[in-house]
């Protein structure tokens, strides 16, 4: 309402009207703002309302024909409810399947935890075929045996003692160096190079005197490391089979479940390998009842009816943590048989093209950089990687030759450059993420491992089908697109290696440069040095077109810091100038990481890769073959990528601390008796011993064949006894020469049976006087004594000639001296006539001494006292101040 009129002339009573006029008219504005308002939401109101009224008019002529179309959708979403019920059901098999399958493998291996890691050594298999079973039989390789031993015979001790004195004469400077070297030489020719590192070790003056023994032929090899017990697979096709006897129970037909495994005895903890040992202690390697009973040796029973065995699985596990006892059995290697790291593509055995990267040379250089052991290798470094996929002490590992070669960087930045700068299928199968990457090892993610003269590898493995990522795994990314190509993959037996199964995305697409349309397709897979790239008609082909040139800007060294330096808006003219095929796929990684986080991982990748080349040739030859290499992992190397991501997880495991497991493993394939040679040609042998082995055979073979020998008829070139029984006759003939008998009397012996054997006794006195061989006579012992006064008789005319010699010497050393003597008698006279002149001025001197100066001192002090007296007089000057 208004407010009262106002009158009067207060002024007080005219500011508050005012203000009350004020009020009011505001309350006015805001009743008329929200009726404005009111009406606009009710004339929007009216007109939702009409739209509205004329959708509910319109649904009814379509409320029918949509009902009749939603009819056969609740048919099919039942359908799909009832799928999606039995797929629920399936999920809950298939993890009670999961759960029975990790229950069963924890049992087969002695109750180890599935995901623990276990270090699986292998082992050699043997079998036979009889007519109710299949024997096998199993040896330990050679990384399982300990032929060390840390006892020194005296030879050894004076050896190691003439070490440590040359080395404590030699001085600093090439002269010392040269001397060092010299002392380490004739040390490795003594004892042989693995043991002349332990034998400086073990005679360090520093160090507590080492336990001895009195002969080298005191051997104590063993077989360190096998499981408690074996169990042995048997395999009918792709299926592993019941392998034992159906054993029948409640009538006639009826049979028990299957086993799948049939087990060993228990395996000593403590098994004698030397064949120079007891006869009894390791007659397990010749006796297969021995063997077997030693858990060496497995009789797989064979049922009439059942399904043919094709295949052998042989596995078992140490009970306990081994870590400590493969630390131990590596370090006997090392100063035994000889431990190395091998370098990525060095070759490991001779051919017409290369020589095996192991020699006399390699081994005497591996022995020696034992000497500096204990120590820890580099970070990412081969020693590093290698005591992480083992989990032994680094310190172990430390001190072998090539343990400091820097490995998981160079891997890594290639990987990362390759996975940026390609595209193709895995690119597309993997996705925008490009974290994974740098995971996958093309050559391995461990270096290889000499020990003796046989490598091994070391390859993380798992159950790929039942693989589930963790948390913060950069593997992750690469499950799904890894089990689809796993499906594509198939058995890796029938894989043709010039045609191999690529990743399914993009219809399996060769990679390419990123930005190009022409494949990178090797030519020759596999061979990086003589693989052939093509793109936009240039050919890349030799180390120079796939990663530049020794020195100068298309060196790997200086292109790679140049793009790692450049501006993105750079790369467009860096491309003509740098033609290698590394820089091209550099340069397009540096051009595809768009995102900030990216460009700082592919710089710090290509300044990686720069500072981890050698700039020698042969850097740029392993280089390149790493390069294609991990080319070929972005186009087909379905293995590297799985062995990524269990090293991944293996990794993080043994950063927590993970326990780690010792067992063995071994198999066979296409297992079928034997009834004719399988082939005449080449041999695939398991170890350079079987291959030497069938190398002699060979020899043998083809001497046999030159000289008119029959292959079929009478003659057999080939057939070699090598039996037990001619081990266990060698072990007899070991045992009477250690009991003291000579050899050539037990040879003797030997011969002389089969003579008899043969009929021929009326040679024996022939060859007796042909051989001499010792009977023990009189006469014997007559001709020895006459033996043994003619030997004394000629060291007594050795001694006689010796001493004679010495008088000699003796004689002529006193004539030089009294020659000496009588010249120097002469030179004192002379000296003496030359000096009497002065003695007797020394006599007049002391006279005058005596005589003459006191009458001087006299006079002196005569004079003194008629010395004048000495007055002073004492001026004073006056100086006037202006």
């Amino acid at each position: 309402m208004l407010p009262r009129d106002w009158t009067g002339d207060d002024p007080a009573a005219a500011r508050e009207y005012l203000e009350q006029l004020k009020e009011w008219k505001d309350e006015r504005d805001k009743l008329v703002q929200r009726q404005a308002n009111a009406r606009q939401t009710l004339d929007a109101a009216s007109a939702r309302l009409g739209v509205l009224t004329g959708w509910r008019d319109a649904l009814p002529p379509l409320r029918e024909p949509l009902a009749q179309q939603r009819r056969p959708y609740e048919a099919d979403l039942a359908e799909v409810d009832a799928i999606g019920r039995e797929l629920d059901r399936l999920r809950g098999l298939l993890a009670d399947r999961q759960e029975s399958y990790a229950v069963a493998t924890s049992r087969l291996l002695g109750d180890v935890p599935v995901e623990q890691p276990i270090v699986l050594l292998p082992v050699r298999l043997e079998t036979h075929w009889t007519p109710d079973a299949l024997l096998v039989r199993i040896f330990p390789d050679d990384i399982g045996i300990n032929s060390h031993d840390p006892r020194l015979t005296p030879a050894e001790r004076a050896a190691g003692k003439r070490y440590w004195e040359a080395i404590a004469r030699a001085t600093s400077g090439p002269a010392g160096t040269a001397l060092t070297d010299q002392a380490w030489e004739e040390l490795v020719r003594q004892t042989g190079a693995p043991r002349a590192a332990w034998v400086v070790r073990s005679t360090d003056p520093a160090q507590p005197a080492p336990p001895g023994k009195d002969s080298g032929w005191e051997l104590a090899v063993s077989a360190d490391l096998l499981p408690d017990r074996f169990a042995v697979v048997a395999i009918s096709g792709q299926t592993f089979r019941a392998r034992s006897p159906a054993v029948t129970a409640g009538g006639a037909g009826a049979s028990t479940a299957p086993h799948f495994v049939t087990w060993g005895a228990p395996v000593p903890s403590a098994l004698p390998y030397a064949l120079l040992g007891e006869t009894s202690a390791a007659s397990w390697l010749s006796d297969f009842a021995v063997a077997e009973a030693n858990g060496m040796a497995v009789r797989v029973p064979l049922t009439p009816g059942e399904a043919p065995v094709e295949g052998l699985l042989v596995v078992g596990v140490r009970g306990g943590t081994a870590s400590e006892d493969l630390d131990e059995l590596l370090s006997a290697h090392a100063f035994s048989s000889g431990a190395e790291l091998l370098a990525d593509g060095a070759p490991t055995n001779n051919s017409r093209e290369v020589r095996a990267a192991h020699g006399a040379d390699q081994q005497a250089a591996a022995a020696q950089a034992h000497l500096s052991g204990g120590t820890t290798p580099p970070s990412n470094s081969a020693g590093e990687q290698l005591a992480t996929l083992l989990g032994v002490d680094p310190t172990v590992i430390g001190g072998w030759r090539g343990a400091d070669v820097p490995r998981r960087d160079t891997q890594a930045a290639l990987a990362l450059l390759v996975g940026f700068g390609t595209d193709g299928a895995l690119r597309d199968a993997l996705g925008p993420d490009d974290q994974a990457w740098p995971l996958v090892g093309a050559c391995g993610p461990g270096p290889t491992m000499l020990l003796g003269r046989q490598p091994y590898g070391v390859l993380p493995a798992s159950a790929m089908a039942r693989w589930a990522p963790q948390p913060g795994e950069l593997g992750g990314a690469l499950v799904n697109a890894l089990h689809t190509w796993g499906h594509s993959v198939g058995p890796p037996d029938q894989i043709d290696p010039l045609d191999p199964p690529r990743p399914p995305g993009n219809g399996g697409a060769a990679p390419r440069i990123a930005g190009h349309t022409d494949d990178l397709e090797p030519l020759l897979l596999e061979q990086p040095s003589a693989n052939v790239w093509t793109h936009d008609g240039k050919a890349y082909a030799g180390i120079t077109a796939l990663v530049g040139s020794v020195d100068g800007p298309t060196s790997p060294a200086a292109y790679l810091i140049a793009i790692a330096g450049a501006d993105p808006a750079e790369i467009p003219a860096l491309v003509p100038t740098l033609p290698p095929l590394l820089a091209q796929i550099a340069l397009a990684a540096k051009g595809a990481a768009a995102h900030p986080a990216a460009q700082t991982a592919v710089d710090d990748a290509l300044r990686a890769l720069a500072a981890n080349i050698a700039p020698a040739g042969d850097g740029l030859a392993a280089l390149a073959a790493l390069f294609t290499a991990t080319l070929d992992a972005a186009s087909h190397r379905f293995d590297a990528w799985i062995t990524s991501t269990v090293t991944e997880r293996l990794r993080a495991q043994r950063t927590t601390g993970a326990p780690t497991r010792v067992g063995a493993y071994g198999w066979l394939l296409d297992l079928r008796p034997a009834t004719a040679p399988r082939s005449a040609g080449h041999v695939l042998a398991p170890s350079l011993a079987h291959a030497a082995t069938a190398a002699v055979l060979r020899a043998g073979y083809l001497a046999e064949v030159a000289a008119g020998g029959q292959v079929d008829g009478s003659r057999q070139p080939m057939a070699v006894d090598l039996s037990s029984a001619r081990v266990r006759g060698a072990l007899a003939t070991l045992t009477a020469v250690r009991a003291g008998q000579p050899l050539a009397a037990v040879l003797g012996r030997s011969f002389e049976d089969d003579l008899i054997a043969a009929g021929l006794q009326r040679y024996l006195a022939t060859f007796r006087k042909l051989t001499r061989f010792r009977t023990g006579g009189q006469l014997e012992h007559l001709e020895q004594a006459r033996a043994d006064a003619v030997a004394t008789l000629a060291q007594r005319r050795a001694e006689l000639v010796e001493r004679q010699a010495k008088t000699a010497r003796n004689t002529r050393n006193a004539a030089a001296a009294a020659e000496i003597l009588r010249q120097a008698q002469a030179a004192q006279q002379a000296a003496e006539t030359a000096a009497a002149p002065y003695l007797t001025m020394q006599a007049r001197i002391g006279q005058l001494d005596t005589a003459l100066l006191p009458a001087k001192a006299a006079e002196l002090a005569a004079i003194d006292a008629q010395r004048p007296v000495v007055g002073t007089h004492t001026r004073t000057i006056t100086v006037p101040v202006p």
